[in-house]
């Protein structure tokens, strides 16, 4: 499932969608068993795009999967193949990705909270102005990652493998309710983690 892409084409077949008002727009409500049924036919076109995932777990995407403007609440991502996917604008809450490989991912402006990345692979992608609050990476490998304008509030990384991490000076990092000590301490926790030198782009 991690090397090899999804391939089915739900063609023009639509569903037939509840809605919910999230930020003043109608985002389509898709439960689990909406998904499982569009993996097993293909999925419709702008299936992720404007859309509310509530406890889903996701096994199987398509290229260029776009959750543009979607909100996610706990939802896993379980040993899932993503290429090419977007949360431009996404709001992530209390989600898993849990063992996947995930290349060209796109996070500008996404608000991700209480969200883990555990033994995930994630290369060529952007959290740019991005906003984390109290996510962490363990196990993970980071090659091309660029932070550029994101806030990591609260956030931890343990056991990374990195590279080609950049604009992390550029950053925000910020740790709520806690002394000057134990702020600069978790700042440097994260560039040591991420393989960064304090002062280096």
């Amino acid at each position: 499932m991690l090397t090899q892409s999804y391939d089915k084409s739900g063609g023009d077949r639509q569903f037939r969608y509840k809605y919910r008002q999230e930020r003043g727009k109608p985002l389509k409500v898709i439960g689990q068993r909406i998904y499982d049924r569009a993996a097993k036919t293909g999925f419709p076109p702008d299936f992720f795009r404007e859309s509310y995932f509530d406890n889903v777990t996701f096994y199987c995407l398509p290229d260029r999967a776009d959750f543009c403007g979607s909100v996610l609440r706990n939802c896993k991502f379980t040993v899932c193949r993503m290429e090419s996917c977007s949360f431009v604008g996404a709001r992530i809450y209390d989600t898993m990705f849990y063992s996947c490989v995930m290349n060209y991912i796109d996070f500008f402006a996404a608000v991700i909270a209480h969200t883990r990345f555990n033994d995930c692979e994630l290369s060529h992608s952007v959290f740019h102005k991005g906003e984390l609050f109290h996510c962490s990476m363990t196990d993970c490998t980071l090659d091309h990652i660029n932070f550029l304008g994101t806030l990591l509030d609260s956030c931890f990384f343990g056991r990374i493998t990195a590279g080609n991490i950049r604009n992390l000076d550029k950053a925000t990092i910020s740790l709520g309710g806690v002394t000057l000590e134990e702020y600069h301490q978790n700042r440097e926790s994260i560039y040591q983690a991420l393989g960064i030198k304090e002062g280096v782009a």
